[in-house]
């Protein structure tokens, strides 16, 4: 029951750079994701986001 109830946390590790982050912030900041070319969204979300980091390798 205890391993059942036990909360797993990630890793403190970051998959990110601190210019990769610096350059991920800049991108959702100043532009949308058609002129990123990731769909035809006006407008980022979680989704689209996971999406950039995953083509980018940022993400296991």
């Amino acid at each position: 029951m205890d391993a059942v109830l036990e909360r797993c946390y990630a890793p403190e590790k970051t998959y990110l750079s601190d210019e990769e982050k610096d350059d991920l912030k800049r991108m959702i900041l100043e532009s949308i994701p058609t002129k990123e070319g990731d769909g035809v969204e006006e407008y980022w979300n979680t989704h689209i986001i996971q999406h950039v980091l995953e083509e980018n390798g940022a993400c296991p």
